[in-house]
């Protein structure tokens, strides 16, 4: 009898540490989720483009992603693989293309992406 309430404190110790563990687990997933959501609100807020004459979009390639860039700072990271693209647009993208609004921008990424 007193082996048997010794095995189930036990497992009653056992069930707690591993909710713990889970609710523990839990909390830093989402304080880290809401840590990326924040540094993506901040470097999509301070790449507002300023009045000039340089586009407001620029398609260039980096670490081998088309990334778009707003304000010389970087707005989004797209899907595209730019190694499958032909050799002219590749060398296009490492030099930068410019879209002057989203509708342009939009278009040149549907045409990279097909």
């Amino acid at each position: 009898m007193k082996t048997a309430r010794k095995y189930e404190t036990a497992f009653a110790i056992l069930c707690i540490i591993c909710v713990s563990v889970f609710f523990v687990s839990a909390s830093v997933s989402a304080e880290i989720s809401r840590q990326e959501e924040l540094q993506v609100r901040h470097i999509v807020r301070t790449a507002e483009p300023e009045e000039s004459n340089e586009p407001a979009f620029t398609l260039m390639e980096h670490n081998g992603r088309v990334y778009v860039y707003r304000a010389g700072a970087p707005f989004m990271i797209t899907d595209i693989d730019p190694s499958g693209l032909p050799t002219a647009d590749r060398e296009k993208l490492r030099a930068g293309i410019a879209a002057d609004d989203r509708e342009e921008l939009l278009g040149l990424i549907e045409d990279f992406g097909s």
